[in-house]
């Protein structure tokens, strides 16, 4: 899955000048504290050996930037950027966050030696945010040439009203580069580092919201970060989760009328001198438990519904993603992927307990390949699945090599049948992303076609054809389509057509927080027109299913957590009636990031699947963390 949208909202709202490179000798006293504000600014520290500098991240395009012994202007160490020209505007950055005063000027520098500079640059940049991190100023040097040895960068921008945090973009690298960054600088005549009103204190502790299974806690913190403790009242144990950068989180998977203890404490991030020494920071006290009891298990009512609670599919403990569902003959069938492959389950219907799982989809061990954005259908005995697979271990990847796949499961026989690859209909175009359903007897496959306009943006289109004894019908191509960039699409049957659900990328590519949300009918000729049944902030990957004279669809949605670097989604569930009318309730909003849904139905019941995670484009030394596949359904 390609998620590259970070480095274009850093690149979409900078302002400021640009400064030049300074020609003067380097000074290792320059590094020291604690007139340098900087933590860790030669790089040294790498406690975990993770390959990442302590207290820098990551981000855009992680695997062209390592930290790096090749070559360093002081120590051991410095960060390495070797990347080719890559498609779309993608870039490759270290940054590190730093609170200062508000109305001082303040100086970042860094030293680089560019090997390779060819059509791109080399850039330090020191971007202002107030107390929310929404981002007020920003001001950098460059360097768009090979040097000649170490040159150092340098910019200087007094903080604005309102500024709490400095980021530092240090380097951030576009084009064919090489470079080696070392010895990073922040200093201020009259500023410092802005001292938190209470270092260590977490106050207030409460449950704000409380359900059958998950319980929702908040308190007040001036810490960036906390660690969460959890048990069952009465036992010893404390469980913690950890890497909780706000002053909320919800406590998932609990037992339903039961009494739990929770508990919160801050962390300060460690500081780091220029020889990779701990300054300060550290974990602060626990503070006293607090008592929270969770309610029984009681289903949401909307629109005549009954929308039950979710819970977790035992299938696989976690680190799982885009699951679908099938039912056949009584029992349930689940696709995920999961450890590079997809694999298939066979659940019981009334609490999803395990009857088997096997290997569906192997994993690709000659080039580290990405296999997901499945989709699954059942014609007769036999379940079809289709997939993108993505060989982007290759350096010489690009979006046009990117491939739809099909296969069966024969459900009778156990019979897997061998692997369709799904080429493009137009010329010099990838298959990217799609779908398969069944409607009036006849099997239909979707999917996108995918390359690269003038500009090296991503463009697509939609393409439907029929599936009949092993080959293809003739193709009909979504022509009318509001948008250059539908993503994410998916077709179910909605009477005697079938409903194609998508996003618009073209509307996210102007506002990163906004991405509007379609449906088209489909009646096997022509396509008609395409209504927005969700044009609030960003939502994405819609599947659903008929029940009576609606379709139900449910989808990824950020509507109550705007501007939050999208690591918040609800899982919104949208009510399409014959006469068109739209309803929309948000059914699972446990402040986690909701993903990648798919539904069936069985008799007067919808089943509904999804991923649940924390964090997923948070920071970087925070991993995302996967919980896995779950489960809930509705029923009239």
């Amino acid at each position: 899955m390609n998620r590259l949208l970070t480095s274009v909202m850093v690149l979409g709202c900078i302002l400021g000048a640009v400064r030049s490179i300074a020609a003067e000798a380097f000074d290792p006293a320059s590094l020291a504290a604690p007139g340098n504000l900087v933590s860790n600014g030669s790089f040294e520290r790498d406690e975990p050996k993770t390959g990442l500098p302590d207290g820098w991240s990551f981000y855009a395009n992680p695997k062209f930037e390592s930290l790096t012994e090749a070559k360093a202007l002081h120590g051991k160490r410095s960060i390495l950027v070797d990347r080719p020209v890559l498609e779309g505007i993608v870039h490759v950055a270290a940054d590190q966050w730093i609170p200062i005063e508000q109305g001082h000027p303040y100086t970042l520098s860094a030293w680089v030696n560019v090997e390779r500079c060819n059509g791109g640059s080399v850039r330090i940049y020191l971007d202002y945010y107030d107390a929310r991190k929404s981002r007020i100023k920003a001001v950098w040097a460059e360097c768009k040439t090979k040097t000649d040895g170490w040159k150092k960068l340098i910019v200087t921008e007094k903080a604005p009203t309102g500024t709490h945090w400095a980021r530092l973009l240090v380097p951030y690298v576009d084009g064919d580069t090489r470079a080696f960054t070392d010895c990073v600088t922040v200093t201020s005549p009259t500023g410092r580092l802005r001292a938190p009103a209470a270092a260590d204190h977490v106050g207030s502790v409460r449950a704000d919201r409380v359900g059958c299974n998950f319980v929702h806690l908040e308190w007040s913190s001036d810490a960036p970060k906390h660690e969460v403790d959890v048990r069952k009242a009465g036992t010893g144990d404390w469980q913690t989760e950890r890497n909780v950068w706000s002053t909320f989180h919800s406590v998932i998977m609990l037992e339903p009328k039961t009494a739990y203890e929770f508990r919160v404490r801050a962390i300060r991030p460690e500081r780091y001198d220029a020889e990779g020494k701990v300054t300060s920071g550290g974990a602060g006290p626990w503070t006293q438990p607090i008592r929270v009891t969770t309610t029984p298990v009681e289903p949401k009512t909307w629109q005549g519904l009954e929308l039950s609670p979710t819970w977790h599919i035992p299938t696989f403990p976690s680190d799982t993603a885009y699951p679908c569902i099938e039912s056949h003959d009584g029992h349930f069938y689940i696709v995920e992927c999961w450890g590079g492959g997809l694999h298939l389950s066979k659940v019981r219907p009334d609490d999803f307990s395990v009857v088997w799982k096997k290997e569906f989809v192997p994993k690709v061990k000659e080039i580290p390949t990405y296999q997901g954005i499945p989709d699954t259908c059942i014609l007769g005995d036999k379940l079809y699945l289709m997939w993108n697979r993505q060989a982007t271990g290759d350096p010489n990847y690009v979006i046009m090599d990117s491939r739809q796949w099909f296969k069966t499961y024969d459900l009778k026989t156990g019979q897997i049948g061998p692997e369709t690859v799904i080429e493009s209909t137009k010329p010099a175009c990838g298959t990217w992303e799609g779908g398969l359903d069944v409607c009036q007897g006849k099997l239909w496959m979707m999917w996108l076609e995918v390359w690269l306009d003038a500009n090296k943006r991503r463009r697509t289109r939609v393409v439907m054809r029929p599936y009949e004894n092993g080959a293809f019908g003739a193709a009909v191509v979504f022509d009318n389509c509001p948008s250059a960039y539908p993503y994410g699409p998916s077709i179910s049957p909605f009477g005697d057509k079938l409903i194609l659900l998508w996003s618009d990328l073209e509307a996210n590519e102007k506002n990163s927080d906004h991405e509007p949300i379609y449906y088209t009918l489909f009646d096997g000729k022509r396509f008609g027109k395409s209504v927005k049944f969700n044009d609030k902030v960003r939502s994405r990957y819609a599947k659903g299913a008929q029940l009576g004279d609606a379709f139900y669809c449910v989808y990824k949605c950020s509507s109550q957590y705007p501007n939050t670097g999208y690591m918040y989604h609800d899982l919104a569930l949208t009510r399409i009636g014959r006469d068109g009318k739209i309803d929309t309730i948000y059914w699972v909003d446990d402040v986690k990031y909701n993903s990648s849904p798919d539904m069936c139905r069985v008799g007067e019941t919808l089943y509904a699947v999804y991923g649940k995670f924390e964090h997923l484009y948070g920071k970087r030394e925070d991993p995302a963390r996967n919980h896995g596949a779950f489960w809930g359904k509705i029923t009239r």
